[in-house]
């Protein structure tokens, strides 16, 4: 409220964002104060339940345990994938 309006490609990519943000800050956000980890957290977790809302194809299968949906976050300074969503069975 009161900000400059976004140009509507930028606006485009920061909205599916935003409901993360809200459960992460609630409805007054502080920028300064919001956990971007977190808030990339709840994203990567909506986005997968998403993926399986949308598409019977991916949830029949993750069902049925011929697949597995695996959402992860890139530590960028380690290199390193970090798994923080796992719908579905991995074999070991």
């Amino acid at each position: 409220p009161g900000a400059e309006a976004l140009p509507p490609h930028i606006a485009n990519l920061i909205a599916p964002i935003a409901p993360a943000v809200h459960r992460v800050a609630g409805d007054h956000v502080v920028p300064s104060e919001v956990d971007a980890g977190e808030v990339g957290r709840q994203h990567l977790r909506g986005t997968v339940t998403r993926m399986l809302e949308a598409s019977e194809m991916i949830s029949d299968r993750v069902a049925a345990g011929s697949l597995a949906i695996v959402g992860a976050n890139y530590k960028l300074l380690e290199g390193t994938a970090v798994p923080d969503v796992i719908v579905g069975d991995i074999p070991r």
